[in-house]
């Protein structure tokens, strides 16, 4: 097979991997994911948490909320806990209020009072995926070369028993012969 074909191959795997175990490698920014919210699950006294879409999380740049196209209101970073330092794989975040900000929170809590859910409520930006190729994890790495390796030996094995490049085929038990020839392939 030429080059391209294994590239190919490596793509297709890599994106499979992406999708089966809902990450990404490549780093990205999101500029605004739109999430809701549920009054009594995402507000006080539960903050449960909110699963962002793209993993795994790097840093939380900023958030916001807004009903609708109503004015934004600018939430604290310091508000979000994403559990740990550096790379989260969970994708989930919890809205806390920090001390010195719990005189604000009956500002920003005030329409979770007249609604149980807010749709797109909360807007996130954030960065996700690894910062270069050499920081994905090795048995990540393995998993894609398998799965490359699996999806290009299933092509051979269909070029194979699909008898590709084969004009003729024959055979023959005691006296008894038989010999096909095509033009198919």
């Amino acid at each position: 097979f030429p080059d391209v074909f294994y590239e190919l191959q490596i793509q297709a795997a890599i994106l499979e991997v992406e999708h089966v175990l809902d990450l990404v490698l490549d780093p990205v920014t999101i500029t605004e994911e739109k999430q809701d919210t549920f009054a009594g699950a995402n507000s006080y006294p539960n903050y449960g948490p909110i699963r962002l879409r793209k993993r795994p999380v790097r840093t939380i740049e900023s958030l916001t909320a807004a009903w609708g196209q109503n004015q934004v209101i600018i939430i604290p970073v310091e508000w979000v806990n994403k559990g740990v330092d550096g790379l989260d794989f969970s994708g989930s975040v919890t809205i806390i209020p920090t001390p010195q900000a719990i005189s604000t929170l009956s500002a920003y809590g005030l329409p979770l009072a007249f609604r149980d859910v807010m749709p797109l409520w909360w807007r996130f930006g954030y960065t996700a995926g690894w910062a270069a190729s050499a920081d994905v994890p090795a048995d990540l790495l393995n998993l894609i070369g398998m799965r490359a390796a699996i999806m290009a030996l299933l092509a051979a094995a269909d070029l194979i028993l699909g008898q590709a490049g084969v004009s003729s085929i024959g055979g023959s038990i005691d006296s008894l012969s038989t010999n096909t020839q095509s033009g198919q392939y």
